[in-house]
């Protein structure tokens, strides 16, 4: 079971939807509840090693790598400097015990530290996938499509689930690649590949917590 929205992942998003950065579309499918539901979804695939021992992966309970959290660092930054200051330094901010610590700038933020700690990780889970959300948009396909393919690009499976769309494509008899996610969800069901399954299993698990979350 997803934990509950914290003001944290709302602080997060709010900050997020004033990006210039974020297509429209992008903002429209962004909600906090998204936080807890990756958070959710990665913890029902994380093994206990993975979940107790550094292996050199993802880290922390979005299981971020330090090439997103890079790019979520240098792609809003005035963003996340203006949730470091109400997180970590206002009282009352939403950092629970963390209320009160000195707001490092984001440049002095480190990988490991700053995505397992508990009041830094929302932000950065919220960030990349709405990245990953935006980078998901083509004209024609809607917001909630490019909200599902945007949840796969997190989970690392856009490799996957590219070669199972250039499958769909060969069948089709114009050759276009199909922009709406449910044509792709049926060809992986028929086709039975167990890691473009999983990916919509991931993909699956988190916008049911998202259809259940308020807009």
């Amino acid at each position: 079971m997803a934990r509950a929205i914290s003001d944290l992942d709302r602080l997060a998003v709010k900050l997020l939807m004033s990006s210039k950065r974020l297509k429209p579309p992008t903002k429209e499918v962004l909600r906090p509840a998204l936080i807890a539901a990756i958070e959710q979804a990665e913890a029902t695939r994380m093994s206990l090693f993975e979940r107790y021992i550094w292996d050199g992966g993802g880290q922390g309970p979005g299981q971020m790598y330090e090439p997103a959290f890079v790019e979520v660092r240098r792609a809003f930054a005035p963003e996340l400097e203006a949730y470091l200051v109400v997180a970590l330094a206002t009282p009352g901010g939403g950092g629970g015990v963390a209320a009160g610590r000195s707001a490092p700038s984001p440049a002095a933020l480190k990988f490991q530290p700053a995505v397992t700690d508990p009041t830094l990780a929302p932000f950065f889970i919220a960030g990349y996938l709405a990245l990953m959300i935006d980078r998901a948009q083509k004209p024609g396909r809607s917001a909630e499509d490019a909200l599902q393919f945007g949840i796969g690009r997190y989970y690392g499976a856009f490799q996957s689930l590219k070669e199972a769309q250039d499958q769909l494509a060969r069948q089709a008899a114009d050759g276009r690649v199909p922009l709406a996610f449910a044509p792709l969800q049926q060809h992986i069901l028929a086709a039975g590949n167990s890691k473009q399954q999983g990916a919509l299993s991931y993909i699956a698990e988190v916008m049911q917590l998202w259809r259940m979350s308020p807009a």
